[in-house]
């Protein structure tokens, strides 16, 4: 009988990096952008898509059950010169983000949390950053953020 095969052409032991943005666990472990993990198995959790995850140990955290696009082979960059934990300021239209209730606004001081996710993403250059009161970390184009205090031209 032959061994399951593990998702993705991983195999046991592969070195991995989680490339998503910091995810806070319910149990208030975080799991940070480009923290390295090794691939120990694939999912077994049998809802039909077993084929989309395997299980990762990231040292100090334990492990988990992480979709393939959320993990990479090398590691992961934040687009624009940013590193994780850079402050930036959000000089785009004030909107909503996300379906939980959050919201950007003109003028919100965030945190870098890693590369932009969403689907709403259509370039891979985005970023993603967690602000004051909102959940989650939120998708933003690197010509909406900036490291200055944005201004509105014209002095309004």
């Amino acid at each position: 009988h032959e061994l399951p095969v593990i998702p993705g052409g991983y195999a046991i032991g592969d070195r991995v990096f989680y490339a998503y943005p910091n995810w806070r666990a319910p149990d208030g472990h975080v799991l940070l952008f480009g923290v390295q993990g090794k691939v120990i198995g694939r999912s077994c959790i049998g809802d039909g898509k077993d084929d989309e995850r395997v299980w990762v140990l990231f040292p100090g955290l334990g492990y988990g059950c992480i979709c393939l696009e959320q993990i990479a082979r090398d590691i992961p960059v934040i687009p624009g010169g940013y590193a994780l934990g850079d402050k930036v300021y959000y000089g785009g239209p004030s909107r909503p983000a996300g379906i939980n209730g959050d919201c950007l606004t003109y003028g919100a001081l965030g945190e870098v949390a890693g590369r932009a996710t969403s689907s709403r993403s259509t370039n891979r250059a985005d970023i993603a950053v967690v602000f004051p009161g909102n959940e989650d970390a939120a998708d933003v184009r690197l010509a909406e953020v900036s490291r200055e205090s944005p201004v509105i031209p014209g002095g309004y």
